[in-house]
């Protein structure tokens, strides 16, 4: 499947399964960007649950970046990136 059909059902697929949930995607995305603003401060990339949280955190943030791309998120998401790449040995 080409990547433009992809990317096209992923996201299709990502707001029609959220409609039918009820959930407002606006709404989940900014309960994204609190919790991993409010946690990436305290997370270190040398501890093993750190760097599980670090791996969740990111997968989130694309998840909600396949449906809107907020400045914020985009930002919180490559720091969460760099510190996932710092856990790396």
């Amino acid at each position: 499947v080409p990547y433009e059909q992809r990317t096209r059902l992923i996201t299709e697929g990502s707001r029609a399964f959220l409609a039918r949930r009820g959930d407002d995607i606006e709404k989940n995305t900014q309960r994204v960007i609190i919790h991993a603003g409010e946690f990436i401060d305290r997370l270190t990339p040398e501890d093993f649950s750190h760097r599980m949280f670090i791996h969740q955190m990111l997968r989130k943030i694309d998840q909600c970046l396949l449906l809107l791309q907020p400045a914020e998120l985009i930002a919180l998401r490559q720091r969460y990136a760099d510190l996932y790449v710092g856990a790396r040995p």
